[in-house]
Order: structure tokens, then C-alpha cells, then sequence
């Protein structure tokens, strides 16, 4: 894929998820209103309401660029369907095109590089922290406990899925520094390490205990840390719905199926799902982590596996020719269709 398309592409989703945060009053207020059973009409402000509009305006784009072989062909498209009836739509879009190839020339594009980001672990108890440490002996550990981030909702229908993380710790080489972090060094080989929401009680998982609990394990295994200062602004009560495994590597479905145990498989073949990480007092330029398709699978332990589906095209045929269209789409409507059973894609891929 194009370089600029891809990078245009993560400037309009940190934009996305911008608004989306500076609406976040306003999904509360509707879903308060729609549980007591009142009219949602007039409830958001003239600012939110501009910002409503923004965010059509850039998932659209985003959908236009998707589509597209390049940033080039996007930009003479919208140029060329410029109109008195989309005069506002298309000025704002081509606006944005306009401040992206800015910053490009300006070498200021402001976050860090997709094929620079470390690979991801989401962890919501012990025995997944502990797992997450191995191999990491001889690394260096800056430890973010404050800095919560949270995923968009996949699906916004009766079956939504969301993931909330209430901070997190990154393992990187043992020279790396703070100024190095903020220079956008190159961070692939690094792990980031995502304390997950644990309960619908929304207990968080960056308790006091939980800290003390990861220092000490940074200290039995020698791993020099730094504790960072930045801070999230709490992100309110709405618990995950399911674990998520993030990974580049397709062996990781047999360890999640074996933590799921029985249970029913969804294939969510086109879905997308991003979060992105601020820095508020470090200055990092911020991680956006941007996620298409999602095995669901509902057992003891609802697990969702992503990032391995967008990698590998092998993969993504095997599980599409396994579960099929027709179970995630009643796993979405909530019609009385079982999904595929977890044990009959274990053996698939035994």
C-alpha cells in the first residue's frame, strides 16, 4: 500500500478518535436518556453537533481512502466533485488532505509510524501479566499505570463489543531513552503490555495491588523501570465486553481457544477497530493501533483475536471457509443461528 495513503490514513483516524473522545459526554447523555425510556432530540450542544459532522465527514473520507489506490486519486476525486450542494463536505475533506501533505513536507506528521509500534499484549489477570514478561529479561520497562486508552465499539448493535485498557507498560530495549521514545524511534521489536478492564464492576486493573504486584516483577527479574507521569482522563463505567489477543503471530488462536474452552466462534471478516494512546505529559507522539477483522470467541472466557487477520490472507480465507458469513452476521442481529463450534476450529488447524 502506498506510503502517503497509509499515513493519511492515521492522521484521519487520530482525528476520528479525537472527536470521538470529545464526544464521549455526549454517548452518555443518550445512553442515560434512551435507558429511561426519553427522547434523545435536541440533547447535543452546537459544539457537538459540529463535531457529529466532522466525524461523518472524516469516516466517510476514511472509507473513500480505504477504497482508493492512493492519496493522489482520492484528492482529484473529491476536486472533481466539488458542488454547491457538497461545497461544505468536500472543502473540509480536501482541507484535510491539504494539512496532511502540510505536516508531510514539514516532516511533522504528529504520531508514531504504524510499522514502528510495538507488538501488543492485553493482559486482565496474574497468570496473563506473568506470561507477558517472558523473554523480556534484559529489557527496560517504562511503566505508564495512568494512562488508560480505549478501543471504538465494534458492531454498534445489540451485540457491541468494546475494550477499555486502564493503562499499560512498555518493554524496550534497555538504551532506549524518554528522548528517544519522543523521536519515534523504532519501537516493532518492543512490547506493550495493556492492563485490560477486568470486570463488569469495573474493578480496575491498575489497582494499587496490580502496580506493586508488576514492580516486584520487574525486580525479581532484574528489569530496570521508569515510572511515567502521564495521565488519562477516567473514561467512565463501560466494562469490556471480551478479552482481546493482539498479535502478528496466526499460533496464538490455539492458546486463546485452549483459554476459552467450548463455546461458539464468530468471524467478524470486515470489522474495523482502532485505539489510540496519548501521551499528556511525555510528549510521545501518540500509538494508533488500527485493527480489520476479529475472531470472537465465546466460551468460559470471551476472547477476541485480532491484528493476525489483517496480516495474513492465508488465515483470513481459512477462518472465512471455516465459520462463514452467515455466523457472524446472526452472532451481529441476534438471530437464533449457533455459531461454529471452538472445537471444530481447534481441529482445523491441528
Amino acid at each position: 500500500m502506498e506510503k502517503n495513503k497509509i499515513e493519511f490514513i492515521e492522521f484521519l483516524t487520530l482525528k476520528r478518535c479525537n472527536l470521538i473522545k470529545e464526544l464521549q459526554p455526549l454517548y452518555e447523555r443518550y445512553e442515560q436518556r434512551e435507558a429511561a425510556c426519553m427522547n434523545v432530540y435536541g440533547v447535543a450542544t452546537l459544539k457537538e453537533k459540529n463535531n457529529l459532522r466532522e466525524l461523518e465527514r472524516i469516516t466517510n473520507l476514511l472509507s473513500v481512502i480505504e477504497a482508493s489506490f492512493d492519496l493522489d486519486e482520492v484528492k482529484s476525486l473529491l476536486e472533481s466533485s466539488l458542488s454547491a450542494d457538497n461545497k461544505y463536505t468536500v472543502e473540509y475533506q480536501l482541507d484535510l488532505i491539504n494539512q496532511f501533505l502540510d505536516l508531510k513536507s514539514r516532516d511533522e506528521i504528529p504520531y508514531y509510524e504504524a510499522n514502528k509500534l510495538p507488538d501488543f499484549f492485553s493482559v486482565r489477570n496474574v497468570e496473563q501479566i506473568n506470561y507477558s514478561f517472558e523473554g523480556m529479561e534484559g529489557k527496560k520497562c517504562f511503566c505508564f499505570f495512568d494512562n488508560g486508552f480505549n478501543s471504538n465499539i465494534i458492531e454498534g448493535n445489540k451485540r457491541d463489543i468494546r475494550f477499555i485498557w486502564d493503562g499499560f507498560i512498555l518493554f524496550t530495549d534497555k538504551s532506549y531513552t524518554l528522548e528517544d521514545l519522543q523521536n519515534g524511534i523504532n519501537l516493532y521489536d518492543s512490547r506493550l503490555v495493556a492492563l485490560q478492564r477486568v470486570n463488569i464492576m469495573s474493578k480496575k486493573a491498575n489497582s494499587l495491588e496490580v502496580k506493586e504486584y508488576i514492580t516486584n516483577l520487574l525486580d525479581e527479574k532484574n528489569i530496570s523501570y521508569e515510572i511515567m507521569p502521564d495521565k488519562h482522563i477516567p473514561i467512565g463505567n463501560y466494562p469490556s465486553k471480551c478479552d482481546l489477543w493482539s498479535t502478528r503471530e496466526s499460533a496464538v488462536l490455539l492458546d486463546a481457544i485452549d483459554c476459552v474452552g467450548n463455546g461458539d466462534a464468530y468471524f467478524f471478516k470486515d470489522n474495523n477497530f482502532m485505539y489510540t494512546i496519548n501521551f499528556s505529559d511525555s510528549k510521545i507522539k501518540p500509538f494508533i493501533y488500527s485493527h480489520k477483522g476479529a475472531l470472537v470467541l465465546r466460551g468460559e472466557n470471551s476472547t477476541a483475536i485480532s491484528r493476525i487477520i489483517e496480516y495474513n490472507s492465508e488465515l483470513q480465507e481459512q477462518l472465512m471457509h471455516i465459520i462463514g458469513e452467515d455466523k457472524l452476521k446472526a452472532y451481529l442481529t441476534g438471530e437464533e443461528i449457533s455459531g461454529t463450534s471452538i472445537d471444530n476450529v481447534k481441529r482445523s488447524f491441528k
